[in-house]
């Protein structure tokens, strides 16, 4: 689910994902694979709750 959209300089997108534990990694690799351009770049942040 993306839940923001911002525009920080014309070059940059940053999108926000509320991903299920068990879904990230599956979601991650999709992006790379599928979703990203040859010369893009990304930076992923993840949060982990612990318990």
């Amino acid at each position: 689910m993306v839940l923001h959209l911002f525009q920080a300089v014309h070059t940059v997108t940053q999108r926000v994902e509320i991903v299920a534990d068990e879904e990230k990694k599956e979601r991650v690799m999709y992006f790379i694979n599928n979703e990203m351009g040859p010369d893009d770049k990304v930076i992923i942040f993840v949060g982990k709750k612990v318990t």
